[in-house]
């Protein structure tokens, strides 16, 4: 910790100490970390530097201020009222109370690019989030048939970023065009797929650093892998929330 002339805390650090305490309790008291970092379009690692310690940018904190509901200026400085809502006595477990604006869709705690995980929505528990209902339909989907996920990595760059969230339509299609989610060989990917007439599938990166790729479409699938070989289409990328921090 770095010392002032009188031996005592840094007046910065010991202001960014509190301001660290006030966001873990709005952060717990408006759904967790995984809903508030939706809110505030803002990758989980990033929001937990924050939690952790690390000061923040006017940007990121008028954002966090927002996601949880509380006023900028008690976030800040911990002037005012401490929050829009009545922050005592809630906890993690909070249920987020929707207008008539937004509806819920699942969010997976899993990346999708360069990360290593099963997408099994049997095994894995989605947290249900609200997004704009205009948002929706601007994306052309349904809040059911909905999911989102985070992007990490540069294959997909400058399309998409690391740290992107992605609003996928998992509704089935026989049109493999555009950008999908899948999973293969244990990892999920997000990639450029394209159906030839040969009978397979152009599997192929943004970032030209990475070669594409042919999957025989005899090997695509929806829903649930069957096989290590399989391709199994989680959904079609149709919008993004990219961060602004």
């Amino acid at each position: 910790m770095t010392l002032n002339s009188d031996f005592g805390p840094d007046e910065k650090e010991t202001e960014v100490a509190e301001r660290t305490l006030r966001l873990q309790q709005a952060v717990q008291a408006a759904g967790g970390n995984t809903q508030v970092a939706i809110r505030a379009q803002m990758p989980l690692s990033t929001l937990s530097r924050y939690l952790s310690g690390r000061d923040m940018k006017a940007t990121a904190l008028v954002a966090l201020a927002n996601a949880c509901n509380v006023s900028v200026e008690w976030l800040a400085n911990g002037q005012g009222e401490a929050a829009r809502g009545d922050l005592e006595g809630l906890t993690s477990n909070v249920e987020i109370i929707e207008d008539q604006s937004t509806l819920k869709v699942r969010y997976f705690d899993i990346n999708a690019s360069a990360g290593f995980g099963r997408l099994d929505c049997e095994q894995e528990k989605p947290v249900y989030i609200p997004i704009f209902k205009a948002a929706l339909e601007m994306a052309k989907c349904v809040a059911k048939d909905t999911i989102i996920m985070h992007a990490v990595g540069d294959s997909m760059s400058p399309v998409i970023n690391s740290g992107d969230a992605m609003v996928i339509d998992t509704r089935r299609t026989d049109q493999l065009a555009g950008i999908y989610v899948f999973v293969m060989h244990g990892a999920v990917f997000v990639k450029r797929l394209s159906a030839r007439i040969d009978g397979k599938i152009l599997v192929s990166s943004e970032n030209k650093n990475y070669p594409p790729e042919e999957v025989p479409m005899t090997a695509v699938r929806w829903g649930q892998p069957d096989g290590a070989d399989s391709m199994c289409i989680v959904g079609r990328v149709a919008m993004l929330m990219t961060p602004t921090l």
